[in-house]
């Protein structure tokens, strides 16, 4: 039967118009099997904008830093190395001393025996010229006059009687004194002897405060570095040479004076933040004189106290970011918590957003990773780095079948 005219043309057409049909179900049927892609979310805010800066007052050269009970270290002077430390080395010594053999606040502890091997002793660093506390045969001290005796006073010969009252030897003590220095973090300290005459006795600032910080938690060392004198069986009333006891609210801790380490002066004192009464310690290294470290601490302490705030650097439910979500819009990501820190004036807040990927629906409040927030990174700061979780503010849902169908992504 003969083809009529047109009818090749229109099956070519009708068999075109098929595959194009049978495409378009193909590429439909695909674009809904396809799973959404991952979704992360982008950060929106950057930090809050630092307080006006109250610059503590440095002294010159001399190296110097700065800590607060229950936040660490704050501030410090840039490029210190470990230098001489002189008697604050007495610190770590008293520290162990009431690690190994604790006392209360207001014990006296047990008592230690004079023998000729601590007056030949004593009568030895005497004639050396060192810092001495009196004693003679037969004399007994409790362990909280040896600990007066050490630090107020600041007996080298008190040093070394401990030492051995405590390990056997003051070499094994030495041991305890490193040992001790690792586990506080002290990475930049070695302890050459039990007192601190040796030079090869150093430290940094950071690493001062650190251990400031740690001595001033144990409430017998508190006390007995808040004394301005104490009174001993033989050498009688011992004055603290840290004489600015009391003064601007110094409370502690130890001064050390060698050629080799110039004046070094680690310091105590309290804050107010909030209702709470927290210790800041402080250290200046290397001074010419004992009256000028003495002078530095005051002043930095003043203005320490006048600087460090409690500030909120991020806020409960503040938000982040958000998540771009092709079929619904954005989703904000919020914080779960709110961040205060203490913060020295003028410190700045740096944030990063470490999101979770979203592959599909989820509630709100779902896990959105964490922000990482920087504060004080910044020259004669001590940068601390702090996580907030996230969560999404609200529901992501499951994308229609209308978009699956006619994404193009």
């Amino acid at each position: 039967m003969p083809q009529l005219p047109g009818a090749g043309r229109r099956s070519r057409f009708t068999a075109l118009g098929l595959t194009a049909a049978l495409g378009l179900l193909a590429a439909l049927a695909y674009n809904y099997s396809r799973p959404p892609s991952s979704l992360l979310p982008a950060q929106t805010v950057q930090g809050p904008p630092p307080s006006p800066a109250q610059p503590l007052p440095w002294r010159g050269s001399a190296q110097s830093a700065l800590g607060l009970e229950g936040a660490g270290l704050l501030a410090a002077t840039p490029n210190a190395h470990p230098q001489p430390i002189a008697s604050v080395a007495k610190v770590m010594t008293a520290l162990v001393v009431l690690q190994l053999k604790p006392l209360a606040a207001g014990e006296v502890g047990p008592l230690l025996q004079i023998g000729d091997q601590e007056v030949r002793e004593y009568a030895a660093a005497k004639a050396n010229g060192e810092s001495v506390v009196a004693v003679k045969q037969g004399e007994q001290l409790t362990e909280r006059q040896a600990l007066e005796g050490l630090l107020l006073p600041s007996g080298n010969n008190l040093a070394v009687l401990l030492a051995r009252w405590v390990a056997g030897s003051p070499e094994a003590f030495q041991a305890n004194m490193n040992s001790t220095a690792a586990a506080l973090g002290l990475r930049e300290s070695k302890f050459a002897d039990v007192s601190g005459l040796d030079p090869g006795t150093v430290s940094t600032p950071s690493d001062l405060v650190k251990l400031g910080l740690a001595a001033m938690k144990n409430p017998a060392f508190a006390d007995v570095v808040a004394q301005p004198q104490a009174d001993l069986p033989v050498a009688g009333t011992v004055y603290n040479v840290n004489y600015a006891i009391g003064q601007d609210g110094i409370t502690g801790i130890k001064t050390g004076t060698t050629p080799q380490a110039g004046a070094v002066y680690l310091f105590s004192g309290t804050t107010e933040l909030e209702g709470h009464n927290l210790v800041v310690v402080g250290v200046v290294q290397g001074q010419s004189a004992l009256p000028d470290a003495l002078t530095a601490g005051r002043n930095v302490l003043k203005a320490a106290k006048a600087a460090i705030t409690i500030q909120t650097v991020v806020s409960q439910d503040q938000v982040i970011g958000h998540y771009h979500v092709p079929w619904q819009g954005d989703v904000d990501v919020v914080a779960k918590q709110e961040m205060r820190l203490p913060l020295l004036s003028g410190s700045p807040v740096r944030y990063r957003l470490k999101g979770s990927r979203l592959t599909g629906a989820a509630p709100a409040g779902s896990d959105a990773g964490s922000l990482e927030v920087t504060v004080a990174d910044a020259p004669g700061l001590v940068a601390v780095r702090q996580q907030v979780p996230l969560a999404t503010a609200g529901d992501v849902t499951e994308p229609s079948p209308y978009w699956r169908l006619t994404r193009t992504s």
